[in-house]
């Protein structure tokens, strides 16, 4: 990876601000002004299929953070994948996940590693595992800082979670480790 900026596509970045609405109109606009017109206005003004500095998204969900910790961070990310599965860039995919291989789980944890892969640029790839215990989703050759980031981890484990439940109702996903300076993160699926 090396010295590259880590991006993510504009659409998602878009998705996470307009899913503050779920968290109440006043908590939506302490967001916002959390946040700063200049930072609101960037992301709004991107082109949908741009990229956008992951620092950008980060402080998004850090905005969250502040004002309804990790149960903001939890429902809005909700929110952002399940608009995004009716998105032109993920409904194929998960049709795809859906009928041909009728809701399997494998399938479906290998379109979560290809739909992050999609939408991250320079903030490592996605791929997982099968444990004894369950499945392991494995975040290798991160951007150290992003990596470091707790909040955006619990919001990716929260993306991984709402994806999975496509095929596991039940399943939990969280953060097991993290070490920013192998650029590593692993996450665990309880299934």
């Amino acid at each position: 990876m090396g010295n590259r900026m880590p991006f993510v596509i504009a659409a998602m970045v878009q998705e996470n601000l307009r899913g503050i609405s779920v968290l109440g109109s006043l908590v939506a606009r302490e967001v916002r002004q959390t946040l700063g017109s200049d930072l609101v206005n960037q992301i709004e003004g991107a082109l949908r299929i741009g990229w956008i500095d992951t620092s950008v998204d980060r402080s998004v969900f850090a905005a969250i953070a502040e004002h309804t910790g990790a149960e903001g961070v939890g429902l809005v990310m909700q929110r952002t994948i399940r608009a995004q599965m009716d998105r032109p860039l993920f409904r194929p995919m998960l049709e795809l996940a859906t009928h041909v291989h009728m809701l399997k789980l494998e399938p479906v944890l290998s379109l979560t590693c290809k739909c992050f892969n999609l939408v991250h640029r320079n903030n490592g790839t996605l791929s997982f595992d099968r444990r004894a215990t369950g499945y392991e989703l494995l975040l290798t050759d991160a951007e150290p800082s992003t990596a470091a980031d707790s909040t955006y981890m619990l919001a990716f484990a929260i993306a991984f979670q709402t994806a999975i439940r496509i095929a596991k109702p039940g399943a939990t996903v969280s953060v097991a480790s993290t070490d920013a300076a192998r650029r590593n993160v692993r996450f665990t699926a309880a299934i």
